[in-house]
C-alpha cells in the first residue's frame, strides 16, 4: 500500500479530513452557504449585479440595496430591462454606452463612474466595476459586477473644485502675488492679478531664480534669507523699477518633518495707499499749520485794530504838528499791509468770513482776463478756453477772482523769458478718470478750472511744500510766499479740491475741482453800491460794544464817543448781558465779536433781542471759526465788518445801521 506523503499530511485538518479532496455538499450546508454569501453582498455600499451585455439586456441578479438606492425592488428592476439605460443621467449615457461598447469589442471588464436618476429624483454618483464571465456552452457572456454609491466622495470633490476655483478667483481677481520659493531661490509657484504691474503673467517666473530677477534689489533678496531662516514676518518692499510698493507677508515652508524647505509668500500692492497715506499727512500738515496761521492772524487783526484806531484818533487831532502826522500816516500805511498778510494768512487757513453765493464761473474767469493780460505783460502769452455752455458753482466770487489772480501771476513767475499761459473750464463727471485718479475726492459732478504754463516745473520737494505759508521758491524779497497758500485756502473753503501735476523743466498744471450747482433762477448779483450819500456819522444813540480784546473796546469806546454815543461795554457775553439788565433805557446797537470763549456773538446777539428785540446788531471778526459761526448771519443780510476796519468805517457802519427803518 502506498504510503502518504508528508505535505499531503499536513494538510489535513484536525479531524484528518483532506481539503483537496472532493466533498459533497448536503441541502442544508449549501443553504447555511448561499445564506451567509447574501448577507456578504447585502453589506457592501453598493449594489450587486449580474446581467448580460447590452443597454436593454436581462437582469438576471441584482442585490436588495437596489431599493435604498433606486427605489426599486429587485422584482420589479429584473422584470423591466430597460429600465438601467432609463435611469442612468442623460448627460452621462454617451459614456456609458462607450465603455459598453469598448466592453463588447474587448470583452475586457466595464469601468465607469457616471449618475443615475433614482425613483425619487434624487441623483446619486455610482462607480460601476464589473468582470465578463463566460460560462461553456451556448450561454450569453454575463457581466459579475458592483455599483458603488460614491455620491458622498463625488460632493467632496465637488465641493473642493469649487473651492479651488474660488480661492483662484479671488488670487487672480485681487491685487495680489502669491509666491512660493524653493530653497535654492527658484520660483515654483507666481499667481495673481498683482504680476501685471510688474509686467508679468501668472507662472512667468516659475522656474526662474529670485537672484536673477532681483539681484538688483538687496532688501528682496534679504527678505527671502530671513524668510529662509525660519522667520515669519511682515514687511514693506519696494520695486523700485517699477516705482511701486508691496506689503510682503514671508513665511518658510516646511516639509512634513518641520525642516524648511522654501519660502511662501504674499504681496499685496499697497502704492495707492501710500500715496493717500502720504496725501493724508500733507493734509493734517497743512491743517495744523492752518490751525496756527488762523489764530496769529486773529490775534494780529485785534493788535492791528488798535493800532490803526490809535493812530486814527492821533491823525483826528485838531492842530496836530505835521512831522506827527506823517508819521502816524507811516504807522497806518504799514497797519494796512500787515492787514493784507492776515487776511491771506486767514484765507490759507479757511478762517476768513466768505460770502458765497451761485456764480456762473466761465464769466468770473472771462471778466478777470483782460487784467491778466496787462500782467503778464508782452512775452508771456495768455490763452483763455471757454466751453458754450454755462458752469455754474457756489463761491465768493472776489475770492474766486483772488484765486485765477494768483495762480497765473505764480505761472508768469515761472517764465522769465516767456511762455504761455493756459486757464481752461469744463465739467466733469463723477464716474471720470480725471475725479477716479483722486480717490479722496467724492463722486460727484464738478467744474474743473486748469491753469498750465511752459515754465521751468517743479520737482516732488517743491510740490510737497507749495501750499504752506511762507514757502516760496523765489528770490528774497520777490514774493511772501502767501500766494498759493491763499489759493489752497479759498477752495478748500469752497468745499473744493485742487492739485497739482509738475516736473523740472515740464512745466506746472494746476486743476481746481468745485461742486457744480445748478442753474438759480437768476444770476445772484453782488448788492448794487448805492450813489455817494455820505451820512453824518454822528449821533446820540447808546451802544452796547463786545470784544474779549480790551484794547478793541477801547479803541471803539474812544471813537463812538467822540461821535456823541453813549457806549456800554463789556469782555464776554455774559458780562453784555448783566451790563444790559442794569441799563434802563434802551440800547439801540449792539457791536459784538463773531468769536469769543464760552458765548460768541450770534448766540449773544440772540439772547439779548429776545428781551430787546429793536437792538440792531453789528457783527465784527478776525474770522469766524470754521468760516460757521457767522453763516446764518450773512445769509440773512445782517451788518458785518472784517478786523482790522478804520474807525471811519466803523461810524459811517453804526450810522447806517442805525438809521435803517425796521
Amino acid at each position: 500500500m502506498p504510503r502518504e506523503s508528508p505535505k499531503r499530511r499536513s494538510k489535513r485538518g484536525l479531524r484528518g479530513e483532506d481539503p483537496e479532496a472532493p466533498k459533497q455538499l448536503n441541502a442544508a450546508d449549501f443553504a447555511q452557504r448561499e445564506g451567509l454569501y447574501r448577507t456578504l453582498v447585502e453589506r457592501i455600499p453598493g449594489i450587486v449585479y449580474i446581467s448580460e451585455f447590452g443597454p436593454f439586456a436581462k437582469w438576471h441578479y441584482v442585490s436588495p440595496q437596489i431599493q435604498d438606492y433606486l427605489g426599486y425592488t429587485p422584482e420589479e428592476w429584473m422584470a423591466d430591462s430597460t429600465l438601467w439605460m432609463k435611469h442612468v443621467h442623460p448627460e452621462d449615457r454617451e459614456l456609458v454606452l462607450a465603455e459598453e461598447n469598448r466592453l463588447v469589442k474587448t470583452g475586457k471588464a466595464f469601468f465607469a463612474e457616471y449618475r443615475m436618476v433614482a425613483r425619487d429624483g434624487r441623483v446619486l454618483w455610482f462607480r460601476d466595476e464589473s468582470l465578463v464571465f463566460r460560462k461553456p456552452g451556448p450561454y450569453p457572456p454575463l457581466l459579475y459586477g458592483i455599483l458603488y454609491d460614491v455620491t458622498e466622495r463625488k460632493a467632496a470633490e465637488e465641493a473642493l473644485r469649487e473651492f479651488q476655483e474660488r480661492l483662484r478667483d479671488t488670487v487672480n481677481n485681487a491685487p495680489l502675488v502669491v509666491f512660493s520659493i524653493d530653497a535654492k531661490g527658484t520660483f515654483l509657484l507666481s499667481e495673481g492679478r498683482g504680476l501685471a504691474a510688474l509686467g508679468l503673467a501668472p507662472g512667468q517666473v516659475v522656474g526662474k531664480s529670485i537672484f536673477e530677477l532681483y539681484g538688483g534689489n538687496p532688501e528682496i533678496l534679504a527678505s527671502f534669507r530671513r524668510a529662509l531662516a525660519g522667520e515669519e514676518f511682515t514687511i514693506v518692499n519696494t520695486v523700485a523699477q517699477h516705482n511701486l510698493a508691496y506689503e510682503v507677508v514671508w513665511l518658510p515652508r516646511r516639509d512634513g518633518r518641520g525642516e524648511i524647505t522654501g519660502v511662501t509668500g504674499v504681496a499685496t500692492d499697497i502704492t495707492e495707499r501710500r500715496h493717500l497715506e502720504e496725501q493724508l499727512r500733507r493734509a493734517q500738515k497743512m491743517e495744523a499749520i492752518g490751525q496756527l496761521a488762523g489764530g496769529v492772524a486773529h490775534d494780529f487783526n485785534n493788535l492791528l485794530m488798535v493800532i490803526r484806531g490809535h493812530v486814527e484818533l492821533l491823525l483826528d487831532r485838531p492842530g496836530l504838528d505835521h512831522t506827527i502826522a506823517k508819521n502816524a500816516e507811516a504807522i497806518r500805511e504799514a497797519a494796512d499791509r500787515a492787514a493784507g498778510i492776515t487776511q491771506q494768512l486767514l484765507a490759507f487757513s479757511r478762517k476768513q468770513v466768505l460770502q458765497p453765493r451761485v456764480v456762473e464761473l466761465r464769466r468770473v474767469v472771462g471778466d478777470i482776463s483782460t487784467l491778466l493780460r496787462r500782467l503778464l505783460g508782452s512775452i508771456v502769452e495768455y490763452r483763455l478756453r471757454l466751453p458754450p455752455e454755462p458752469l455754474w458753482v457756489r463761491a465768493d466770487e472776489s475770492q474766486l477772482e483772488q484765486v485765477v489772480l494768483n495762480l497765473v501771476i505764480n505761472a508768469r513767475d515761472a517764465m522769465p523769458n516767456g511762455g504761455v499761459v493756459t486757464a481752461e473750464l469744463d465739467r466733469v463727471a463723477g464716474d471720470s478718470p480725471a475725479v477716479r485718479r483722486h480717490p479722496a475726492m467724492p463722486a460727484i459732478e464738478y467744474i474743473r478750472l486748469r491753469v498750465s504754463d511752459t515754465g521751468v516745473g517743479m520737482d516732488a520737494g517743491t510740490q510737497a511744500r507749495i501750499f504752506e505759508p511762507f514757502f516760496t521758491t523765489k528770490e528774497l524779497g520777490k514774493g511772501t510766499g502767501l500766494g498759493l497758500a491763499t489759493v489752497y485756502g479759498i477752495i478748500k473753503q469752497s468745499e473744493g479740491w485742487i492739485w497739482v501735476e509738475s516736473g523740472p523743466g515740464s512745466g506746472t498744471t494746476f486743476e481746481i475741482f468745485l461742486p457744480a450747482v445748478e442753474a438759480p433762477e437768476t444770476e445772484e448779483q453782488e448788492p448794487a453800491a448805492q450813489p455817494a450819500k455820505r451820512q453824518e456819522p454822528r449821533g446820540s444813540e447808546t451802544i452796547l460794544v463786545v470784544d474779549d480784546e480790551e484794547g478793541v473796546r477801547e479803541v471803539a469806546l474812544l471813537s463812538l464817543t467822540a461821535q456823541g454815543y453813549k457806549v456800554l461795554t463789556a469782555e464776554s457775553a455774559a458780562q453784555a448781558l448783566d451790563v444790559a439788565a442794569a441799563e434802563q433805557g434802551p440800547i439801540h446797537a449792539l457791536i459784538t465779536d463773531a468769536v469769543m470763549p464760552g458765548m460768541n456773538g450770534p448766540a449773544l446777539a440772540e439772547r439779548l433781542r429776545a428781551v430787546r428785540p429793536q437792538t440792531r446788531v453789528l457783527y465784527m471778526s478776525g474770522y469766524a471759526q470754521d468760516a460757521s459761526v457767522l453763516e446764518n448771519a450773512i445769509e440773512r443780510g445782517e451788518a458785518f465788518l472784517q478786523k482790522p476796519f478804520s474807525l471811519d468805517m466803523l461810524a459811517q457802519k453804526v450810522r447806517t445801521l442805525l438809521s435803517e427803518e425796521s
